[in-house]
């Protein structure tokens, strides 16, 4: 009797597979190479040599690489199809927009797609571009990279992907957001580096700045031979927070649970007045002590404090 059910659901899964299939090829009016040009991506490049003081790019479930260059022309290199293409203007006051426009593609054509490619866009930024007050690049699904970009401002904004940022310099603030997945930033300069995801670790390499942020959940923290001068704040839940040769800013919070924090700090523990605490585990440093002008603050829950601090 069940297999009977199994072979009655098959043949009716069947019979509307090829229903669908068949409306989808009467829609193109039978024409089969009509889902192959709709479908079938392009590679296109928009140039110029125009001023430029802002970026701004807003796409959707398209790899994004940001690169310098030494030529004096912009180049945007993509990737379009009949249903997926964008819209790029330059204004004269010098602002990139690079938008993709609404997706116009029909139920039936997802049904038969003949291009299997992964569509990527890269932007070349010529390096005497050195006026850029703000670069900011929006995706989604799809992992940003970045390499030796400057602005005063540089914002990098994606989900369910990665952020691989090396050799940027901000005036001002750098930002990179994400979820479900790393951010990695090596190499970078800014007044004030912000990195967030949620279950995707995070980590800061050879970098300097003011001020520090870094917040994730699930995932490792790890901050290795940085310089942050002001203040340092890493917050995560159910991972390790991890330090290597960091430097030691005038206020540093450590924030996470069920993992340990260790490692590293160039300085004397006498620098700083202490709030470290854990539970069901032990601590190397003070739950509660006024020393130094420095502030360390370390919370964790099940697992080990063991911070150590090398001398200058």
């Amino acid at each position: 009797m069940k297999s009977n059910s199994l072979i009655y659901i098959g043949i009716v899964s069947s019979v509307l597979g090829l229903l669908l299939f068949g409306l989808a090829f009467w829609q193109e009016g039978f024409n089969m190479n009509n889902f192959k040009t709709r479908n079938t991506y392009e590679n296109k490049t928009y140039k110029t040599s125009e001023s430029i003081n802002s970026i701004s790019i807003t796409d959707s479930n398209v790899k994004i690489n940001v690169t310098t260059t030494a030529s004096t022309e912009l180049s945007i290199e993509y990737m379009e199809t009949q249903d997926k293409n964008y819209n790029i203007t330059l204004s004269e006051d010098g602002k990139l927009r690079v938008v993709k426009n609404p997706d116009t593609t029909k139920w039936y054509h997802h049904i038969i797609n003949l291009d299997f490619s992964s569509p990527l866009m890269t932007i070349h930024i010529p390096k005497s571009f050195t006026r850029i007050q703000n670069i900011d690049i929006a995706t989604s699904n799809s992992t940003i990279t970045a390499d030796s970009i400057t602005a005063d401002d540089i914002n990098l904004t994606t989900s369910n992907a990665k952020i691989d940022v090396a050799g940027a310099t901000s005036k001002n603030d750098f930002v990179a957001k994400t979820s479900n997945s790393e951010v990695k930033i090596s190499n970078c300069t800014a007044d004030s580096i912000t990195a967030t995801s949620s279950n995707g670790g995070l980590s800061l390499t050879n970098s300097a700045a003011n001020t520090c942020n870094m917040k994730t959940t699930n995932s490792r923290i790890i901050l290795t031979t940085s310089s942050i001068s002001n203040s340092l704040y890493a917050t995560t839940a159910n991972a390790k927070i991890e330090l290597d040769m960091m430097s030691s800013p005038n206020e540093t919070s450590l924030i996470t649970s069920n993992g340990e924090v260790s490692g590293t700090m160039i300085g004397n523990s006498s620098d700083f007045s202490y709030d470290c605490t854990t539970t069901n585990a032990t601590s190397n440093l003070p739950s509660n002590m006024t020393i130094g002008e420095k502030s360390l603050k370390i919370k964790t829950s099940n697992a080990k404090i063991n911070l150590e601090f090398i001398a200058k």
